[in-house]
C-alpha cells in the first residue's frame, strides 16, 4: 500500500507538474488540476496493480514483501528450530499470495472511489 501511495503520489506530480510547466500556473483551472490527479490516480492504480497483482508481485519484492505480525514472530522462529521451517516459509507465502490476489480484487473499487 505504501508503494502504491507513493507511485500516485509521484504520477500526480508530474502530471500536474507537466501541466502547470508547460501553459504557466495561471492557466491552470481547479479543473485542470482535479482532471490531472484523477487521470494520476487511475494510471497510478493501474501500475501499482500491474506490479502487485501478479505472482510474486509482493513476494518476489523485498520492499513490499508481508513478513509475519511481529507477535507471530516467535512462533514462527520456535518452528524453524523445531524443523518446521517448509511450513513457516508456506504461512508466509501464503499471506502474500492474498495479498497479490486481494490488490486485484480492490482495483475497481479504488478506481471508483477515485
Amino acid at each position: 500500500m505504501r508503494r502504491l501511495l507513493r507511485i500516485l503520489g509521484i504520477v500526480s506530480a508530474l502530471l500536474i507538474g507537466g501541466h502547470a510547466f508547460a501553459g504557466g500556473l495561471g492557466e491552470l483551472s481547479a479543473g485542470d488540476a482535479s482532471s490531472g490527479l484523477k487521470e494520476a490516480l487511475i494510471r497510478g492504480a493501474d501500475v501499482a496493480v500491474s506490479q502487485l497483482g501478479k505472482t510474486d508481485g509482493y513476494m518476489g519484492d523485498a520492499r513490499v514483501r508481508i513478513p509475519l505480525p511481529d507477535s507471530l514472530r516467535p512462533a514462527e522462529k520456535m518452528m524453524r528450530r523445531l524443523g518446521m521451517k517448509k511450513q513457516a516459509d508456506e504461512l508466509i507465502a501464503t499471506m502474500n499470495r492474498a495479498a497479490e490476489s486481494a490488490v486485484v480484487e480492490a482495483k475497481p473499487i479504488l478506481l471508483d472511489a477515485v
